[in-house]
């Protein structure tokens, strides 16, 4: 069983990802919060094993959240999940330490399988992030 949690400050993402997830069997909602103190206050011994992490949260650096969460939680992993596709964003995203990098215009079904490939050690590009991503290459 995968455990995402979901960091967000948009609350009807996060409800429609739990939502989703009820009828999954293999992905169990490990909860969500708008700021990062939820997740850190639960590092290291209850770590989800993903983390779906929005690259806009007022008041936060989240590429220097990824290093400081890859330090305090290795065997967590972190995909980007965002509105902003942008190839800068993407190369930033991977350099702080993240898995992944999904667009918040992708299916719901493609980004749980995006969670689902992190979990198992790969690196995600949802449909949306390599297309932007080898546009502007």
């Amino acid at each position: 069983m995968i455990s995402l949690y979901c960091i967000d400050d948009n609350d009807f993402i996060a409800e429609a990802l739990m939502r989703r997830l009820r009828d999954s069997t293999d992905l169990r909602w490990a909860g969500w919060s708008s700021s990062p103190d939820a997740l850190v206050a639960l590092l290291p011994d209850r770590a989800p094993d993903v983390l779906l992490l929005d690259i806009d949260i007022p008041g936060q650096d989240t590429f220097a959240l990824v290093r400081r969460l890859t330090l305090e939680a290795p065997a967590l992993r972190v995909i980007f999940f965002s509105g902003h596709v942008r190839a800068s964003y993407i190369d930033r995203a991977f350099e702080a330490g993240a898995w992944g990098y999904a667009s918040k215009n992708d299916d719901t079904a493609e980004l749980l399988q995006g969670v689902r490939a992190v979990a198992r050690g790969e690196v995600y590009l949802s449909p949306e992030a390599r297309l932007a991503h080898r546009a502007e290459r």
